[in-house]
């Protein structure tokens, strides 16, 4: 199978270039163009002339992860990618990225292509061990070995959660992280102007909250999400289910499809009251990634998904787009006083190792080179670019510490890409780039230090919730590549019941009978995850 599968991108390979040459190009988040700048021209070189050796070129396929990217940035050649290339000695000679709303689209489509990059990026792990498994990346257990800084990076735990289900690795994953967690944002001006002197804790006060902001703007849109289910998990989470309300999760030492969560129809049920009540909107069945923007600066939005690091870059969004009184801090997930809650399910638990993976194809003509950008990208140099920037620029040293330039660095946030690749969303990096697009606001000293005291202090908190739980095994659990598939179709039937039900459109009683077939139908993707969680919950407790 594996040699079959390797043979067929091969030809694939052969085909694209002798037919149309490289099929992908660079794209912004709005568009997707060829911009290669590459050539084709030879020289002759001179007799008794000693020839310098040129660096090794590679095309590489990466993704934003979801950021504010300039127009017309420059995928290909920017400062933080032309030092990675330096230090890697490679030249890159096409950069693809997809907008980000659509990167698994553009993703399966390389891959079904053959066209692969020599270096793939991508935040999907069961689908790159599922396409590792049929011989499209290189395994890289000798590799990890054989490099100084990969067994630097990647402790021998972290080298066991690297690992897919046939013991095999096929991508560097991103690393833990101190200062990055799942959480939502606030738009705490609001709650100011509705009278709220500090953040609610229950759900019944938010609730309230989203009300009383709804009576003050009848336009606004208190709570909002978009399409899939995407960026539900404030009332999700906070009753204990699956973060997206359709996958399997960890639930108090057994794994249990999120209809099969004892509270899920509590969850339904408060979702049916902010339909009902307009403090959400029915349109986020279609709202896609653009909608969702727009809604959430245009909308008076109080409450709305984010994890803390692109949270921070929300500052920023806010003010370029002229919303100067906008004071967007961290919220914490409201306290649900239940038992049958598992704090797991809430908090997640301390992170791991993430979901961002960087794999090599195998059907790469320039592997060694690969390697050596994958060993960039885990450098002391890149997570100094991607933290503070370049000195003299983003930061300068004064009596010997760093400060940054706020100005300056607000204008290369971009540069955050390319750290998240490998996870460095460190405390450090979190806190700077609050500071940064705080600094950059329109209110006055006393706001910008009420501001940055007020996220700093949220966000410390909801970091400490993170800590408050052990590792969950769910997030360490790879499935069987053909399982990969069944689980997309079975998401795909449960967010068609689980939108129904949030909109009334059927019963509750309805809703159990949909799910209990539903979750006999799937019965085998629960059975394998419960047969795989003893050697995940052995990784979760490793030193």
């Amino acid at each position: 199978m594996k040699k079959s599968f390797v043979l067929l991108i091969s030809v694939f390979l052969l085909a694209s270039f002798l037919v149309t040459g490289c099929s992908y190009g660079v794209a912004s988040d709005n568009n997707y163009t060829t911009n290669t700048n590459s050539t084709n021209s030879s020289t002759d070189v001179p007799a008794n002339t000693e020839t310098k050796v040129s660096p090794d070129k590679i095309r590489i396929f990466y993704i934003t992860s979801g950021l504010t990217i300039p127009d017309n940035f420059n995928y290909k050649n920017n400062f933080v990618l032309d030092e990675l290339a330096k230090i890697a000695n490679v030249e890159i000679e096409e950069a693809v990225v997809p907008p980000y709303s659509d990167y698994k689209t553009k993703f399966n489509l390389m891959m079904s292509s053959g066209n692969i990059c020599d270096v793939v990026h991508i935040p999907a792990v069961n689908e790159v061990n599922s396409y590792g498994q049929s011989g499209a990346f290189v395994e890289l257990t000798d590799i990890i070995n054989g490099s100084d800084i990969m067994k630097k990076r990647y402790s021998i735990q972290f080298v066991e959660l690297l690992k897919a289900n046939d013991g095999k690795i096929y991508s560097l994953r991103s690393l833990p992280v101190d200062g990055d967690c799942n959480s939502f944002g606030v738009r705490y001006d609001l709650l100011e102007s509705v009278g709220y002197t500090g953040m609610p804790t229950t759900m019944d006060e938010w609730l309230n909250a989203m009300r009383k902001v709804k009576a003050k703007y009848p336009d606004s849109i208190p709570y909002t999400s978009r399409e899939n289910l995407h960026y539900c998990e404030f009332v999700f989470k906070s009753f204990g289910c699956a973060s997206d309300g359709v996958s399997w999760q960890y639930y108090k030492g057994k794994v249990i499809p999120a209809f099969g969560n004892p509270l899920y129809k509590d969850a339904l049920i408060t979702y049916q009251t902010m339909l009902e009540e307009g403090l959400m909107d029915k349109e986020f069945v279609t709202s896609k990634a653009q909608d969702f923007q727009d809604k959430r600066l245009n909308k008076n939005v109080l409450i709305n998904q984010q994890n803390l690091t692109a949270l921070a870059t929300w500052i920023d969004r806010f003010t370029s787009n002229g919303i100067t009184t906008a004071m967007f801090i961290p919220g914490r997930y409201p306290k649900i006083e239940d038992d049958r809650i598992d704090p797991i399910a809430v908090f997640d638990g301390p992170p791991s190792i993430g979901a961002h993976c960087v794999a090599i194809s195998s059907t790469s003509k320039k592997k060694d080179a690969a390697v050596r950008f994958l060993e960039a990208l885990l450098s002391d140099e890149c997570n100094n670019l991607t933290v503070w920037g370049r000195e003299g620029i983003e930061y300068n040293v004064i009596n010997g510490e760093k400060v940054s330039d706020y100005t300056k660095a607000s204008e290369s946030n971009w540069r955050l890409m390319y750290g998240m690749l490998f996870g460095f969303n460190t405390k450090e990096e979190l806190e700077l780039l609050a500071k940064t697009n705080i600094a950059n606001t329109k209110f006055d000293n006393a706001g910008k230090e009420k501001y940055q005291k007020l996220f700093l202090e949220e966000a410390g908190k909801a970091l400490a919730d993170l800590n408050s739980v052990q590792m969950n095994p769910y997030n360490l659990i790879a499935l069987d590549k053909d399982t990969v598939t069944r689980l997309t179709e079975a998401a795909n039937e449960a967010r068609t019941i689980a939108v129904k039900a949030m909109l009334n459109e059927i019963s509750l009683t309805e809703f159990d009978a949909q799910a209990a077939n539903f979750m006999e139908k799937y019965q085998f993707i629960t059975d394998e995850y419960n047969a795989k969680l003893p050697e995940a919950q052995r990784k979760a407790t490793m030193k």
